[in-house]
């Protein structure tokens, strides 16, 4: 029997306790990661320490930083000292990257031996200064990245700016924006500009490009240099043309995607289309979908209508999917032909059928199999569905819609009462983190069981022999084992 386990710290119980299971205590546990050698590194952020959690035996230990004690001091284990530390990121090589967002700083943690050192950016003083280790300045870096060339890639988020960190030198560079400048221009690191940057994606060539929203525009970084272009759009000057550069128009640019052959996709989502940018030209072509009103029209290019397109994902097939209102929506990239895989525009519903004929009823999380299905956590309906991408057929595969429950079962004889999350593990198995529980189903056969959690006890944490108890389960991790990962209130879980 699976069972739901601690493997650190204490439901209910805020602390910074190194201990094994439910004797560790953490204070807010964040950011998740692991080093693929069996453990588990943990943000504790109200604890200003970073926490490892060995996944065979639950023990937990702090690498860096000291609970209850705030500073910046690089020193090894208790001796270092954290301010917020948030986002994490690993190289690979037996370093772990923290964005020390309260310090304003980028540390260095070596996994083996718990020693801190400071990247980039100097504890208590604020900017956006490029420069060497403490040289540099942060305003409140949160997200990381690691580009697989020796390269850390932060969102310095207070200054509205992409930074770079050399991880061999601790050199910062700044690769687009400047720290409370918002604007437009073209240029090199600080010299930059942006207005609310967004999404972001890379070709696997050493380009960044960033949706600049309120620029209405697609901007590119050269990782390497930090010189940064406009590639489609023109700032301050909304609208739908199709040009090269500066000569076309966007307006609301959001999701972005590549699909690995030097094109990026951009949901141009005010327009209702789906822009096309040739990476190595600029040239910007409308795939799917005709700027002014909004509609649900399949069809080719410009003959295709979306109403408000937003994520966008690729499949290894060369097919671009969008959720786009009632239903998700299917482009052929090299062809630019759309069609509606499942839903109905502004027609919700719970029908399961072939294209137009099915209905969804807020479609959110999305996961693929990779054997040509696409899984979508149907929200409002209760229900999980299922889409064949070859042919559009939309079948549900947990849940009844319009009947929200608990119930576990084959098919429509499941209920759920708000799937949202959805993962694969790559062994058959789809869970879903419906409310307080987590879910299960076996792709091959639709059969849903609660494996974690009992629904209508989100106040309450039991661990034991499932389902145990959960209260608002909030991300979920398949390990490289096939154990599930949960953050649950002050907590680490594992089913194993």
């Amino acid at each position: 029997m699976q069972t739901l386990s601690l493997l650190a710290g204490s439901l209910g119980g805020p602390g910074s306790v190194d201990a094994t299971g439910a004797m560790a205590r953490f204070r807010n546990p964040f950011a998740l990661t692991s080093d693929g050698a069996g453990n588990l590194f943990v943000t504790d952020i109200l604890s200003e320490t970073i926490r490892r959690v060995e996944i065979a035996t639950g023990v937990v230990t702090t690498l860096a930083g000291s609970p209850g004690a705030p500073g910046s001091t690089d020193g090894t284990g208790a001796a270092a000292r954290f301010g917020g530390p948030a986002g994490l990121a690993s190289d690979g090589a037996g370093n772990l990257f923290v964005a020390d967002a309260g310090n304003h700083t980028i540390r260095k943690v070596v996994i083996a031996t718990g020693v801190v050192t400071t990247l980039a950016g100097s504890p208590g003083a604020p900017g956006s200064i490029d420069g060497t280790g403490a040289a540099a300045r942060f305003n409140d870096p949160d997200g990381l990245a690691t580009d697989g060339a020796g390269n850390l890639l932060a969102a310095d988020y207070g200054n509205d700016t992409i930074r770079k960190v050399v991880i061999a030198t601790g050199v910062v560079t700044t690769l687009a924006g400047s720290p409370g400048a918002f604007g437009s221009t073209d240029g090199i690191g600080t010299a930059a500009r942006f207005f609310y940057p967004v999404g972001l994606a890379t070709d696997g060539a050493d380009n960044l490009f960033v949706a600049d929203y309120l620029n209405n525009t697609i901007r590119k970084v050269g990782i390497a240099t930090g010189v940064v272009t406009t590639l489609a759009g023109f700032p301050g000057a909304p609208g739908s043309t199709d040009g090269t550069g500066a000569a076309a128009r966007f307006n609301g640019t959001q999701g972005l995607a590549s699909d690995g052959a030097g094109n990026l996709f951009v949901s141009d989502t005010f327009n209702h289309t789906i822009r096309k940018v040739g990476i190595a030209t600029g040239v910007v072509t409308t795939f799917v979908g005709s700027p002014g009103p909004p509609g649900t029209t399949d069809g080719t290019g410009a003959v295709a209508r979306f109403s408000g397109p937003g994520g966008l994902a690729t499949d290894r097939t060369g097919n671009l999917f969008v959720g786009d209102g009632y239903t998700i929506r299917k482009v052929v990239i090299a062809t630019g032909v759309v069609t509606t895989l499942a839903g109905s525009p502004g027609s919700p519903g719970s029908t399961d059928g072939t294209g137009t004929a099915a209905r969804f009823n807020g479609p959110g999380g999305l996961a693929t199999d990779g054997a040509g299905d696409l899984f979508v956590g149907d929200i409002l309906n209760y229900t999980i569905r299922k889409v064949v991408i070859a042919t559009g057929v939309v079948t549900t595969f947990a849940g009844s819609a319009g009947v929200p429950g608990s119930t576990d079962g084959t098919g429509a004889a499941a209920r759920f009462g708000h799937p949202y999350a959805l993962a694969i593990d790559g062994a058959g198995s789809l869970f879903v983190a419906d409310l307080n529980t987590i879910r299960k189903i076996v792709v091959a056969t639709g059969v849903v069981t609660t494996p974690v959690g009992l629904a209508g006890q989100s106040s309450v944490v039991a661990l034991g022999p499932l389902p145990a108890r959960l209260n608002r389960p909030t991300s979920l991790l398949v390990g490289p084992t096939g154990a599930l990962f949960i953050t649950d209130e002050n907590a680490v879980l594992v089913v194993q």
